[in-house]
C-alpha cells in the first residue's frame, strides 16, 4: 500500500508540473497580447492628448490674430499680429509690441486661465532618448494642474509633454514660382510641436497654419 502511495504521490506531482508547464505556454502569447494591449491604449491616450495640446497652439495664435482684427478694425493691416497685452491703437503699431519670429512657449495661467506667448532664448526643444531632460528641454515640459484641468510650465504635476510654438513671417509670391511662400510679412505661419517618450522612440505631433495679414483698406 505504502508503495502504491509513493507511486500515485509521484504520478500527481508530475502531471502538476506538466499541466502548469501546458498552461504557461498557452499564456504566454495572451500574457504578451495582454500587455501589447496595454502599451496601445497607454499610446492612443498619450496621442490624444498630444494632439490636443498642438491644437492649443493653433487655436491661442488664431484667436489672437482675429482679436486684434475686431479690436483694431481701423488699423487691422498693421495691428493683426500685435501682442494680447497691448490693447490701445497706439500702441499696436509700435514694431517692438509684434508678435516677433521665434521659438515660444505658450503659457496658460492655471487660475485665470489666460494665454500668454513667451519669447524663448533657450533654443529649441532637443528632447533625446539617450540622455536626461537638460534645462533647455525643462523650459518646454508641460504641468498639469488638476484644479482646472489645465496645462502649464509653471505649476502643476509632471507630464511627459513638451511643447514649443515657432513663429515664422511669410510673402505670397506673385507670381507664385514654385513654392508659393517666401520669407516676408504678408502672412504668420504657426507651427506647434508636442513631443514624448513612448518606450524607444520619441512620437511627435507636429501642427502647422498660416494665419493672413488683411488686406490694407
Amino acid at each position: 500500500m505504502k508503495n502504491k502511495l509513493k507511486t500515485w504521490s509521484g504520478e500527481t506531482l508530475l502531471e502538476v508540473v506538466i499541466a502548469v508547464s501546458v498552461l504557461m505556454i498557452v499564456m504566454a502569447p495572451a500574457s504578451a497580447l495582454f500587455v501589447n494591449l496595454i502599451q496601445n491604449t497607454a499610446l492612443k491616450r498619450d496621442n490624444a492628448t498630444a494632439s490636443y495640446r498642438a491644437e492649443d497652439g493653433l487655436e491661442v495664435l488664431r484667436g489672437m490674430r482675429d482679436s486684434n482684427l475686431r479690436n483694431f478694425s481701423s488699423k487691422k493691416s498693421v495691428c493683426w499680429n500685435t501682442k494680447p497685452e497691448y490693447g490701445n491703437i497706439d500702441d499696436c503699431q509700435n514694431p517692438s509690441n509684434k508678435i516677433l519670429a521665434g521659438i515660444y512657449r505658450l503659457e496658460e495661467n492655471p487660475v485665470t486661465l489666460e494665454w500668454t506667448l513667451k519669447l524663448e532664448i533657450n533654443g529649441e526643444l532637443s528632447l533625446k532618448l539617450d540622455s536626461q531632460d537638460s534645462q533647455q528641454d525643462d523650459f518646454y515640459r508641460l504641468l498639469f494642474y488638476p484644479v482646472t484641468s489645465s496645462y502649464n510650465y509653471t505649476s502643476g504635476d509632471i507630464t511627459p509633454f513638451y511643447r514649443q510654438i515657432t513663429i515664422e513671417y511669410l510673402e505670397f509670391k506673385n507670381p507664385p514660382t514654385g513654392t508659393d511662400w517666401t520669407s516676408g510679412d504678408d502672412a504668420m505661419k504657426v507651427t506647434s510641436t508636442v513631443r514624448f517618450r513612448n518606450g524607444s522612440k520619441i512620437q511627435e505631433i507636429k501642427l502647422g497654419e498660416i494665419l493672413t495679414k488683411p488686406a490694407s483698406l
